[in-house]
C-alpha cells in the first residue's frame, strides 16, 4: 500500500464518508484519518436523526429531505464516497433521484440493501407500536443511542423496500465489501441480485474480532479487525478508488 496518491492525481477528489444507523460520527474517525493521511480531502456526513436532533426524521420523506439538503451542501464534482450500512442505503436512494450528481465511484461497506429474514422482520416491526423501543445491538464503543425506537427501524425498512423497487440500480462503479458472517446482511442474496458489470463484490472475512454481537457487521473500525486485515481492506479501497480517478 502506498503512502499517498497525490502524485497520481492532484488534487484528489473530495471523499465523503457516510456512517450507519446508530453510529457516532466519532467512531468513523480512524477511517477518516486514514484517508486524510493518504491525501484526500475528507468529509464525515451526519445522517438524519444522528446529530443534535434525534426526532427530526420520523418518516422517509423527512429523512430524504434532510439527506438531500446535506448532500447539496457537501457534494462537489469530482467526489467519491465510502458509505456504511444504512448510510450506503440512503446514498443509493439519493443517487437514484440525482444521477447527474453521481460520484466518480463508491465503496459500500456492509450496505444494508438485503437483510436476513427480511419478510419476517418486516412483519414483526410493522406489528409493533412506533413508540416502542429495542435495546441496540450496535457495539457500545460505536453506538449513538442505547436503544432504537420502532419508528427508526420502520424508516430503515422503508428505505430497503424503496431500494428494491428501483430495480436494485447502482449507476456508478462500486466496490462492495461484506463479511460472510455478517449478523444482519444476506450477502448471498445481495451478490445474486447485484450482478452488475461495473460492480466489484468482495467477501471479506475478518479475524481477531471483538467478541460482541454485531462485530462482523462492523466494516469501518480497526478495533474489529486484526492489523493485517485492516491494512488489506484499506489497500483494496485505495486501489479501487484510484483506478476510477
Amino acid at each position: 500500500m502506498t503512502n499517498s496518491y497525490k502524485s497520481f492525481r492532484s488534487p484528489l477528489p473530495k471523499l465523503i464518508i457516510i456512517h450507519g444507523l446508530n453510529n457516532t460520527i466519532e467512531s468513523f474517525s480512524p477511517l477518516n484519518d486514514t484517508f486524510k493521511r493518504l491525501g484526500f480531502e475528507t468529509h464525515l456526513m451526519t445522517l438524519p436523526g444522528h446529530g443534535s436532533e434525534r426526532f427530526e426524521a420520523h418518516h422517509f420523506k423527512d429523512a430524504q429531505e434532510i439527506f438531500n439538503n446535506k448532500m447539496e451542501k457537501i457534494h462537489d464534482a469530482p467526489y467519491v464516497v465510502i458509505a456504511f450500512s444504512y448510510g450506503a442505503l440512503l446514498f443509493q436512494l439519493w443517487l437514484d433521484s440525482n444521477p447527474q450528481k453521481a460520484p466518480l465511484c463508491q465503496v459500500l461497506l456492509a450496505p444494508a440493501l438485503y437483510i436476513k429474514k427480511w419478510h419476517l422482520l418486516n412483519l414483526l416491526i410493522n406489528s409493533l407500536p412506533r413508540s416502542f423501543f429495542i435495546f441496540s445491538q450496535t457495539p457500545k464503543i460505536l453506538r449513538r443511542y442505547n436503544h432504537l425506537y420502532i419508528w427508526e427501524y420502520l424508516l430503515l425498512f422503508e428505505c430497503i423496500k424503496r431500494f428494491h423497487t428501483i430495480n436494485n440500480k447502482i449507476p456508478v462503479p462500486t466496490l462492495i465489501l461484506v463479511d460472510p458472517k455478517d449478523e444482519l446482511l444476506d450477502s448471498k442474496i445481495m451478490k445474486k441480485k447485484l450482478p452488475l458489470p461495473h460492480l466489484k463484490f468482495i467477501i471479506f472475512e475478518k479475524k481477531s474480532l471483538r467478541k460482541e454481537l454485531g462485530a462482523h457487521h462492523v466494516m469501518f473500525h480497526p478495533d474489529f479487525f486484526d492489523q493485517e486485515k485492516w491494512q488489506d481492506m484499506i489497500a483494496k479501497i485505495e486501489i479501487f478508488i484510484t483506478s476510477h480517478l
